[in-house]
C-alpha cells in the first residue's frame, strides 16, 4: 500500500481537480490495490490510471462504489496493452455470446456481432472516441457490455432487413453492386452475361474462408481504413494492407476462373472483361488499401 500511496501524494496534483476534491490519497491507493490484485500485468502507474480515468467519472460517483478492477481492465484494452484484449474475451467472452443468443443472434452471424462490437467498442470511428471510453465504472462492466451487446444485435437486425428490402441478398450480390455501379461499358457487360457474372462473383466470395469474407464485409461495406483493421484484428496495418491485397487478388483470380469456364471465352475476350470488373472492384477497395491520414 505504501508504494501507490506515495506515488499518489507525491503526484496530487495530477489528478483532475472533480476527482482530487471528492477524496483523497489514501482512498485512491485503497482503489489500486483492488485494481493491482485482479490485473497486476496491467497496474503500472496509479496516478496517470487515476488522471485517465477520472473525467469518465460522474460528478456525484463514490470513490468506494466504483468497479474499480473493471474500469481498469477498460482502460488497458482502449490502451492496447499486450494480454488486455485476450484478456477482456476470457473475462467476458461468453457473456457476450449469451446476449447475442438471447436475442436471436443465430451461431452463424455472432461471429460477425462480435467483430463489430469490438471495432465500436475499441475502435476509434468517425472521430468518436471508443464506445468503452464511455464505461465510468458506476456498475460491473457484464452490465455494460450486455446493454451494448443487444444494441448492436438490433443493429445487425436492422441492417439485415434494409439489405432485404433493397434485395441484397448476400455477400456476393454487395460485391457486384460494387463492381458494376455507374458505369456504362460495365452496364453493357452486365446485360450481356447477367447471370453469369451474378453467378461468378458469388462462386467467388463463397470461396472465402469467414476471416476473408468479414474482412470484405468490413472493407466494403463499413469502409473501414487498414488501421481500423489492424486494430480490430490485434495486427499491424501492414498485415491488414496485406490480406487486402490478397483478398483482391482471390476474388479476381476465381471470378475470371469462373467466367472463362461459363462463357467459353478465350484470351483477349476474357481479358477484356476481367479488366473492365476488376477497375471497379479495385476502385471499391482502394479505399482500404491506401495508407490512412488519421
Amino acid at each position: 500500500m505504501s508504494g501507490p500511496l506515495d506515488l499518489l501524494t507525491a503526484r496530487w496534483s495530477e489528478i483532475p481537480p472533480p476527482l482530487r476534491e471528492q477524496t483523497d490519497a489514501a482512498a485512491l491507493a485503497h482503489a489500486w490495490q483492488t485494481i493491482a490484485e485482479a490485473w497486476p500485468e496491467f497496474a503500472d502507474d496509479p496516478p496517470a490510471f487515476f488522471a485517465r480515468v477520472a473525467p469518465r467519472l460522474a460528478p456525484e460517483a463514490e470513490v468506494a462504489a466504483i468497479v474499480w478492477p473493471d474500469l481498469a481492465l477498460a482502460d488497458a484494452c482502449l490502451r492496447q496493452l499486450p494480454g488486455a484484449l485476450a484478456a477482456f474475451e476470457a473475462a467476458h467472452g461468453e457473456a457476450l455470446d449469451a446476449a447475442l443468443g438471447a436475442v436471436g443472434v443465430g451461431a452463424d452471424e455472432r461471429a460477425e456481432a462480435r467483430q463489430r462490437l469490438r471495432l465500436r467498442l475499441l475502435v476509434r470511428e468517425t472521430g468518436d472516441a471508443p464506445r468503452l471510453a464511455s464505461y465510468s465504472g458506476r456498475g460491473p462492466l457484464r452490465a455494460w457490455l450486455r446493454v451494448a451487446t443487444v444494441r448492436e444485435a438490433l443493429m445487425l437486425v436492422r441492417s439485415a432487413r434494409r439489405r432485404a428490402a433493397h434485395e441484397i441478398d448476400d455477400d456476393g450480390e454487395l460485391l457486384e453492386q460494387a463492381a458494376v455501379a455507374e458505369d456504362p461499358e460495365i452496364w453493357l457487360l452486365r446485360e450481356r452475361c447477367r447471370e453469369e457474372l451474378r453467378a461468378a462473383l458469388q462462386a467467388a466470395v463463397a470461396a472465402l474462408d469467414s476471416r476473408e469474407r468479414t474482412l470484405l464485409r468490413l472493407s466494403l461495406r463499413d469502409r473501414l481504413t487498414v488501421d481500423q483493421l489492424g486494430a480490430l484484428f490485434r495486427v499491424h496495418r501492414s498485415t491488414a494492407a496485406r490480406w487486402l491485397k490478397a483478398l483482391q487478388a482471390k476474388l479476381h483470380a476465381s471470378t475470371r476462373a469462373e467466367l472463362a469456364r461459363t462463357l467459353k471465352l478465350e484470351g483477349a475476350e476474357i481479358e477484356s472483361l476481367i479488366r473492365a470488373i476488376g477497375s471497379r472492384i479495385d476502385m471499391s477497395l482502394a479505399g482500404s488499401l491506401e495508407p490512412s491520414t488519421q
